[in-house]
């Protein structure tokens, strides 16, 4: 959703992920550039692949996931006064002796780290807007429609990332 939001208002937007299935989506969704981040930079850094594909760093990063590795990543592929949005929660601020979003990048490339939990009730108008007119089409990401008694094996699934986008369930 992040994807076809920022590419709707004319970003050239890269999108990186472990899923061949969630590149598609993200391919559809508007991704200019996608990159299998787990085998193709097995050994590598996806920051600095995306600062060579970027020279300098992008304008804003997203974290829609959680992870620990894609902030940081994601923290790191900005540029000098660029703009990290993490949505949704991380896992504690520290591992070991590492900090969970890197403070260090942040202060030296004079950054600006945004927090949310999701968007604000007030802007449901103007995104419900934008759907009714097509802008957005969120139906895109729609990828099966299930029973209830196929709930229990979904549920289990989503918490190995195999199965990206949204399964509706009909009654």
């Amino acid at each position: 959703a992040a994807v076809m939001i920022a590419a709707s208002r004319g970003a050239h937007v890269i999108g990186g992920d472990v899923n061949p299935a969630a590149l598609a989506l993200a391919r559809d969704a508007g991704a200019r550039i996608t990159f299998d981040a787990g085998s193709q930079f097995e050994g590598g850094d996806v920051a600095e692949a995306i600062r060579a594909v970027v020279r300098g760093g992008v304008d804003l990063s997203v974290d829609a996931l959680g992870s620990p590795a894609t902030a940081s990543a994601a923290v790191r592929s900005l540029r000098i006064q660029g703009r990290h949005l993490q949505v949704g929660l991380l896992p504690a601020a520290a591992i070991g002796d590492r900090a969970t979003v890197p403070m260090h990048t942040v202060i030296w490339r004079e950054l600006r780290v945004l927090g949310s939990h999701g968007m604000a009730a007030s802007r449901f108008p103007q995104m419900l807007a934008e759907v009714a007119s097509g802008a957005l089409d969120p139906g895109r990401f729609v990828t099966r429609t299930i029973g209830l008694a196929e709930v229990p094996a979904a549920l289990a699934a989503m918490s190995d990332g195999s199965e990206p986008g949204v399964t509706i369930i009909r009654p």
